[in-house]
């Protein structure tokens, strides 16, 4: 009975937010997009229609339905984007940019500047001059590719900067980018929505075409604040997602932090897709780059961001995409969990759980599936704060801890901690289709 109730409540909360989203979806039927040229340069430009800069390939208007890519390139046109953002120009970029083609989406290429919190001087006129010329040598190698949609000149290169001869040199680069390659647009990625960098860009950066700000919880406030420091041409949210770990209090006794389950995070990107984003298209918002695509592989909590596990399952993050994009969910949907519904020795993530060494403890997860598939389930224990190597070969969606757990595929299971320190329970619900959900407990073993 339960559970039939639980699916009563979700597919209701789903006809709500559908409703909800109409009109956000229906908007995106009037941004037109052309199909990838099959070979040599797309031309890219910013046309003013009627007071809003948008952004033109081939002739045609076109709104980024971008991620900021990490894995599964191959994904991103199935579930409705068109394009993706790199933030670094290395030996894996001609493979990118090939694969970018070969799936029919586009590439916001990355080119990494130095940044004066990593040691970096501005003032440094020979160091400026020769990032200057390895960075035309790039340029000159991939200005031709045909998925290439846009340079950008940096990612947060503003973090901590105090010199403003940063945007005199991103000024020049984009400068040089214009002359050797006329095809394609300029753009600076900054850390937020910061106006007095913005009117430093505008006076020594005039030829960059798009503005891009990576935000997050202060989203809600970036679209008012370039119009008021007078920003007239298009602008892109090139990182977007939940709130950052560092805008987030502190919410267990030690300082752990409390990741919201995956479900919980849809409604979080489908609500910022819709309020934020796509609401601006006609306002200067030119589109923007979901993070992260794919899964992550460090961060203060290791699943904060990424869009599917490590084994490529997709989770409701991802199909909260497919709907922002596609104006509809996936035919199937992947299973539902709140925080409430995953309990360790009876409590709740936001309970500052504590355990001890040698003892048994009990965690228990309730997930729903839309269509009412058979449910299997996965538990893993990780040391917080880990990284997860890129090479990691491990069968298991994440490199947990061997040997704690009695039996870690069942909905109810115990396992028993052998070393103290900080450490956080993970829970991965999985459907017939391979469609998954995931919830997090912090706890401290003492």
């Amino acid at each position: 009975m339960m559970k039939i109730l639980l699916y009563l409540f979700f597919a209701i909360f789903a006809l709500k937010t559908t409703a909800c989203s109409s009109d956000s979806a229906q908007e995106q039927i009037d941004v037109t997009e052309d199909d990838q040229p099959a070979d040599g340069p797309a031309k890219v430009e910013v046309r003013n229609d009627g007071g809003n800069p948008r952004i033109y390939r081939n002739g045609m208007p076109y709104f980024v339905k971008g991620a900021a890519y990490n894995n599964f390139l191959d994904e991103v046109k199935n579930y409705g984007g068109n394009s993706i953002r790199t933030y670094s120009i290395n030996e894996d970029t001609q493979a990118v940019l090939d694969s970018a083609q070969q799936h029919g989406i586009t590439v916001c290429l990355g080119i990494w500047i130095k940044r004066e919190t990593d040691g970096f001087d501005y003032n440094d006129a020979a160091a400026v001059e020769e990032q200057f010329k390895s960075i035309k040598a790039d340029v000159l190698r991939f200005k031709d590719h045909p998925a290439l949609l846009m340079w950008a000149i940096g990612n947060e290169a503003d973090s901590r900067a105090t010199n403003f001869k940063l945007y005199d040199a991103v000024g020049e680069i984009s400068d040089m980018i214009h002359e050797v390659d006329p095809n394609h647009l300029t753009t600076t990625v900054l850390a937020g929505t910061k106006t007095d960098h913005i009117k430093e860009i505008m006076e020594r950066a005039p030829s960059l075409d798009v503005l891009s700000i990576n935000t997050y919880a202060p989203i809600i406030n970036s679209h008012k604040k370039i119009k008021e420091v007078g920003w007239q041409k298009p602008y892109l949210i090139t990182e977007w997602g939940p709130r950052g770990t560092w805008e987030n209090p502190p919410a267990t006794s030690w300082g752990g932090l409390l990741e919201l389950t995956s479900t919980e995070k849809a409604e979080v990107y489908r609500e910022v897709y819709n309020k934020h984003i796509i609401a601006n298209a006609n306002d200067g918002c030119a589109g923007a780059y979901v993070f992260l695509w794919g899964y992550q592989n460090h961060g203060e909590v290791a699943t904060w961001y990424g869009l599917f596990t490590r084994k490529k399952h997709p989770l409701g993050t991802a199909h909260a995409m497919h709907y922002s994009w596609r104006g509809t969910f996936p035919s199937n949907r992947a299973p539902q969990v709140k925080g409430e519904d995953m309990l360790l020795n009876g409590l709740t993530a936001d309970q500052s759980i504590k355990v001890k060494v040698g003892q048994e403890n009990r965690a228990s997860i309730k997930a729903v599936d839309f269509e009412g598939e058979n449910l299997t389930y996965e538990w893993q224990v990780v040391k917080e704060g880990f990284v997860m190597a890129k090479d990691n070969h491990s069968m298991d969606v994440l490199p947990g801890i061997d040997g704690i757990f009695e039996n870690n595929r069942e909905q109810n299971v115990r396992f028993t901690m052998t070393q103290t320190g900080e450490y956080r329970l993970y829970a991965f619900v999985y459907d017939e289709k391979g469609n998954a959900a995931s919830a997090t407990i912090p706890f401290l073993v003492e």
